[in-house]
């Protein structure tokens, strides 16, 4: 496992920039020196760092201009080095890389700087020495990056530390979970700083020191979460922040933390969007959105805790689309109230089998649709309603409706109609004579 850094700036294939004029490969780990490498080859090594090794000044820069991927396993990629804007591995291009390696930081680490994407498979995590407003990878134009790994900030000790920031309009992806901060204020997993759009395929959790998220939506972005959404234990350990007037929308659980962290908190007129159950703490609630103007649509079902709501909402509305089921605690007890939406009303008959406008239910709220005839306008003897039809016809009933159809295609009255008479006969032998 020998260590190999750059003596020089230069490009990556150029031997003559390394020390021992060896390409580092698969069993070095690599130390830029506070040298400017251009990479200009696919490369596999051990690990990329921008610490110094020996005597030399810590930093240095890995620049990519073209689409050359990078493995750097088992160690990963560490910007525990002097501080950089961004990232010091920054991706320029408009085109695609892959990187195979674990994201750590104490500094910037990646950017993608364009409208490229980066596909990472690996973790991404903010260690406990990280600076004050560090960032591990970084979105800053309207790129997309996808990754393939968990989202974790296991012991920053400084405020304000983000293992993955989306400073623009771009695209981030997550298959994995994301875990905000356990020490310091402000390390959260995700940071979504305008309008772009956030996509987890996983789980959120809030952190367990003060105010750590797992996703800041700070902007007018949009956050999309297909699993299960949990606070943290701390105060405002919320999973999702809604800083502003931006989207959420959550297609599974939302829980409450046991001490005040809010699985989806929102002070602002944002959207909140949730198909899945909504469970309440006896600390906190699933979800709270203060603002009088905002809109909050929810599929529930809506679990209750104690005094507790599930909800802390001054607008709420429910997909039409979805049975919905309430469960509400009970004061002063452990037990719970299951109330039930109209097309959850149970022991009680179908719409089409009660008299049409008639309201019935427990709170009359159903109203019957079935049609039932007079029994004057059914045959003698069928059943009808809860007797039997009365109606008989007569003479007269049967000549009234020949009569009145007469002139229908192929009726005996148009057959009539058109039979020899002895005037028309006469008329024709008249005629032919």
């Amino acid at each position: 496992m020998p260590n190999r850094w750059p003596i020089t700036s230069g490009s990556w294939s150029n031997s003559a920039i390394w020390s021992g004029s060896l390409i580092p490969n698969a069993a070095d780990d690599v130390f830029l020196n506070n040298q400017t490498v251009t990479l200009d080859q696919t490369i596999i090594v051990r690990s990329i760092n921008n610490t110094a090794t020996g005597s030399a000044i810590a930093g240095g820069q890995l620049n990519i201009y073209s689409d050359y991927d990078i493995a750097a396993t088992p160690t990963g990629i560490s910007s525990n080095g002097a501080t950089v804007t961004g990232g010091f591995i920054k991706y320029y291009n408009t085109g695609s890389i892959t990187i195979i390696a674990t994201f750590l930081q104490t500094r910037n680490t990646l950017e993608n700087v364009n409208s490229g994407t980066v596909n990472i498979t690996g973790d991404v995590t903010i260690p406990s020495n990280a600076i004050s407003n560090g960032r591990t990878v970084t979105n800053s134009s309207n790129g997309v990056i996808n990754i393939q790994g968990n989202i974790t900030c296991p012991g920053t000790t400084t405020s304000n530390n983000n293992a993955v920031l989306n400073s623009l309009n771009g695209t981030i992806n997550v298959i994995g979970n994301v875990i905000g901060g356990n020490n310091g204020a402000g390390p959260h997993g995700i940071v979504n700083n305008s309008n772009g759009i956030i996509s987890i395929t996983g789980n959120v959790t809030g952190g367990s020191a003060s105010t750590t998220y797992g996703i800041s939506n700070a902007s007018v972005g949009t956050v999309n979460v297909t699993g299960n959404v949990t606070a943290g234990n701390g105060t405002n350990t919320h999973a999702i922040n809604n800083a502003s007037i931006g989207t959420v929308n959550v297609t599974g659980i939302v829980t409450a933390g046991t001490v005040a962290g809010i699985g989806i908190a929102s002070t602002t007129a944002g959207i909140i969007n949730v198909i899945g159950q909504l469970q309440a703490t006896t600390q906190n609630n699933a979800v709270s959105s203060t603002s009088t103007t905002a809109t909050n649509v929810f599929s529930g079902p809506f679990i209750n805790s104690g005094s507790r709501n599930a909800i802390y909402c001054y607008n709420v509305r429910l997909y039409d689309d979805v049975t919905t089921r309430y469960t509400i605690g009970v004061s002063g007890s452990a037990n719970t109230i299951s109330l039930l939406s109209p097309d959850q009303v149970t022991g009680v008959p179908s719409g089409s089998d009660v008299r049409f406008g008639t309201t019935y239910g427990p709170g009359s709220e159903l109203t019957g649709s079935m049609q039932v005839p007079n029994p004057q306008s059914v045959s003698v003897g069928v059943a009808v309603d809860n007797t039997f039809g009365t109606a008989i016809a007569k003479p007269e009933d049967l000549w009234n409706y020949a009569v009145t159809s007469l002139t229908a295609s192929n009726s005996i009255g148009q057959r009539l109609a058109s039979t020899a008479t002895s005037a028309s006969t006469a008329a024709i032998i008249t005629a032919f004579g």
